[in-house]
């Protein structure tokens, strides 16, 4: 090999290793740029999926029931009640509400049931829902001199209101035990409708006042989903 073949392979060779540095400094400093932005990439990601609102509550049927403290106006007693809950998605529900119950004083006896349809509205509480609602439908009001008479004769009130009219209004608190199961509280107050109109059985009483139409419940009770 000759003086010029060496000189022209040397220089070949620094030729080549003078391109290749740039492009290995390059490839190196792409490598954090990269994994930059990959992980800025990821944090956007997290960002959006934290401040994006819950997803809304599907459609679904649930089963409620409670054990109810009940009263009237001058009078207390206890309550079994039993519902069916359509919700409408996250802020709507569609209800009927059954319930029965004994109320009394130390002069009479009392026993109020009712079958109520209703709407309520759900607001959102953090963990909780708050729902205020309305109902109408029927309800029977009866009365007996005493508990003892009651027993003897439950089909034989000395006077009675039997399904007619009835309206309800209420507020509860719900408490999300898991996916399918809730805890509530609820307050109500609802009246018979008498004035106006003959709907229903009525007999042994011609004026009937607050004392023998007005109720209240304080339910506490739970939910299952049905589908």
């Amino acid at each position: 090999m000759t003086i010029t073949h060496v000189v022209r392979h040397s220089i070949l060779i620094a030729a080549l290793a003078a391109g290749l540095l740039p492009l290995a400094s390059a490839s190196a400093q792409a490598t954090p740029d990269v994994s930059l932005r990959l992980n800025e990439a990821q944090d956007t990601e997290d960002a959006e999926a934290l401040s994006s609102p819950t997803p809304a509550r599907a459609a679904h049927f649930e089963i409620a029931g409670g054990l109810a403290a009940l009263g009237g106006t001058d009078t207390g007693g206890v309550a079994l009640t039993l519902g069916g809950r359509l919700l409408l998605g996250s802020f709507s529900v569609l209800r009927l509400d059954v319930g029965y119950g004994l109320v009394g004083n130390d002069h009479e006896v009392q026993d109020r049931w009712w079958i109520l349809p209703g709407y309520a509205l759900l607001i959102p509480i953090d963990t909780m829902r708050l729902e205020i609602g309305a109902s109408l439908g029927f309800a029977t009001s009866s009365g007996y001199p005493d508990l003892a008479a009651f027993g003897d004769a439950p089909f034989n009130p000395r006077w009675a209101l039997q399904l007619v009219g009835a309206a309800r209004g209420h507020v509860a608190l719900w408490f999300d035990l898991d996916e399918s199961n809730a805890a509530f509280i609820e307050l109500a107050v609802g009246t018979l409708h008498l004035e106006g109109n003959d709907a229903g059985v009525r007999h042994g009483i011609d004026n009937a006042t607050a004392a023998e139409t007005v109720w209240w419940t304080l339910t506490v009770g739970t939910t299952f989903d049905v589908l």
